[in-house]
C-alpha cells in the first residue's frame, strides 16, 4: 500500500518543482507586478514569439527583490502565471518532477513553441531579406532588425547581417546609403553605424510622393542594369581584399587588383555623382 501511494503521489506531482523557500523569509509578489505580468499572456499560438514572452517577463522580474529569494525561485512561481490556455495545460503536464531549476524551464519553454523548424523557418527568412516595392530604407531597416530581434538564434555576425541587407536593397536604395561611403569596404561596426545614421535621415526627411516622382524620374537618365553589373564586377574585385566580401568567388589575378577597383571604382562614383546632382536639380 505504501508503495502504491507512493507511485500515486508521483504521478500527480507537479512537472515544475518549486524551490523552498525557507519559513523566515517573506515573500509576496506586489499587486502591481502582478498586474504587470498577467498584461499580456501566453497562450501557445502559432502567431506568439517565446523568445519575445521570456526576455518580457525577464524584465519584469528584474523589478523585484526578495531577500534570501534566488532567482530561480522567484521564476518558478512568476513564469506559470504569464500563460494561459494549451500554455498552462502544457505546463501542468510537463512529467513529475522534469524541470528542477529556470534554466530547465526556459529550454523546455522554448523547445515547445519555438521548435528546430520554426527556428529554421525565421532563419531562411533572414537570408531570403528583400526590400519591398516602394519600402523607404528607414522602414526596410527596421523590418530587418525585427526579423533579427525574432530569432536571436539566428548566430549571424556583424558582417553576415550587412551583407544580407546591403544586398536585399534595391540599386536606388544602395546609392543612397553609399552616399557616405561604400559599404562593402567599411567595416562591420562602421557600416551598421552609417546604415543607422542614413535610416534616421530617412526617418526625418521621407517624403513617399517625392521620392517615388525621383526614383521614376531618374531611371530614364540612369541604366539601373549597367550599374547593377558596375557594382558586381566592384564587389568581386574587392574579393582579393581585406574588407567586406559579398562574393564567394574571385575570377580577377591579384596582381591586377588596385588597377581593376581603381577603374570600377572611378565608374561607381561618377554614377553616384551623377544621381545626386539630378536629384539635386530635380
Amino acid at each position: 500500500m505504501e508503495q502504491y501511494l507512493a507511485r500515486v503521489q508521483d504521478d500527480i506531482r507537479p512537472g515544475v518543482v518549486k524551490p523552498k523557500i525557507g519559513n523566515d523569509v517573506e515573500f509576496e509578489i506586489n499587486s502591481n507586478f502582478i498586474r504587470e505580468l498577467r498584461h499580456k499572456l501566453f497562450k501557445g499560438t502559432d502567431d506568439e514569439d517565446a523568445h519575445e514572452h521570456v526576455q518580457r517577463v525577464l524584465e519584469i522580474a528584474d523589478l523585484f527583490h526578495f531577500l534570501g529569494v534566488t532567482h530561480d525561485v522567484v521564476m518558478h512561481r512568476v513564469f506559470p502565471i504569464t500563460l494561459k490556455g494549451s500554455a498552462l495545460r502544457w505546463i501542468n503536464i510537463l512529467s513529475a518532477g522534469l524541470v528542477t531549476t529556470w534554466d530547465l524551464l526556459e529550454k523546455a519553454f522554448i523547445m515547445q513553441y519555438c521548435p528546430p523548424l520554426k527556428t529554421a523557418n525565421k532563419l531562411e527568412e533572414i537570408r531570403n531579406f528583400k526590400q519591398e516595392v516602394d519600402e523607404p530604407l528607414y522602414c526596410a531597416w527596421e523590418r530587418y532588425s525585427d526579423l533579427l530581434y525574432r530569432c536571436p538564434q539566428h548566430d549571424l555576425n556583424s558582417q553576415q547581417m550587412v551583407h544580407i541587407f546591403y544586398t536585399g536593397l534595391y540599386i536606388p536604395t544602395r546609392i543612397m546609403l553609399d552616399s557616405k561611403g561604400f559599404i562593402p569596404l567599411m567595416t562591420p561596426t562602421q557600416a551598421l553605424k552609417s546604415i543607422q545614421v542614413m535610416a534616421d535621415h530617412s526617418r526625418n526627411w521621407y517624403d513617399e510622393a517625392t521620392t517615388k516622382e525621383r526614383i521614376e524620374g531618374s531611371s530614364d537618365d540612369i541604366d539601373i542594369n549597367q550599374l547593377d553589373k558596375n557594382i558586381h564586377v566592384f564587389q568581386v574585385s574587392s574579393k582579393t581584399c581585406e574588407g567586406m566580401h559579398l562574393t564567394e568567388e574571385c575570377t580577377l589575378r591579384k596582381e591586377d587588383k588596385t588597377v581593376e577597383q581603381n577603374k570600377y571604382m572611378r565608374s561607381l562614383e561618377e554614377t553616384i555623382i551623377k544621381f545626386c546632382e539630378d536629384s539635386i536639380k530635380e
